[in-house]
């Protein structure tokens, strides 16, 4: 360990590979607080970066379970909202129901009146919420510094 007393300290390590990592940054760390530069000033440690690495792996594990289970549950609750929609409009149309049905309207058709409605409200609502989404997605871009960039993708629109 020559050089431990330069300017700029520098170690060299060989090791055979037979070695474990965690042995070989002990030795290190070990040869150094007997005779480092730094001695009496404190200590030498090493940090495993793949073992934070994998810490740090498992914070964004849980933030993305977390994150998928909202999205999962405001799925739910999205379908029940569309749900009560559909059954309100049949409740409240139950007269235009019986007049079609006094005309000759099927119940295939009535019901197929009642899914087309429901599918162009359903895309009607995503494209409102959509623009509302990209115009906040504008409207924080403008508000932030230029280094912080928020921006809408195709494909996280196709997702949505």
């Amino acid at each position: 360990l020559p050089n431990l007393t330069s300017a700029t300290p520098q170690l060299e390590v060989k090791f055979n590979e037979s070695m474990s990592k965690k042995d070989v940054a002990n030795a290190v760390a070990d040869k150094l607080n007997k005779s480092g530069s730094a001695v009496g000033s404190g200590t030498y440690q090493y940090t495993d970066m793949e073992a934070l690495m994998k810490n740090i792996n498992k914070v964004f594990d849980a933030i993305t379970y977390f994150v998928a289970a909202v999205a999962g549950i405001s799925l739910f609750i999205a379908g029940i909202g569309v749900m009560n929609v559909m059954y309100i409009s049949v409740a409240e149309r139950t007269e235009e129901i019986a007049i079609r049905r006094a005309f000759g309207a099927k119940g295939r058709d009535i019901e197929l009146q009642f899914l087309i409605e429901s599918v162009i409200l359903c895309l009607i609502g995503g494209i409102i919420g959509l623009v509302i989404g990209i115009a906040i997605a504008a409207l924080v871009d403008a508000l932030t510094p230029d280094y912080i960039k928020s921006s809408v993708t195709l494909g996280s629109v196709l997702l949505a």
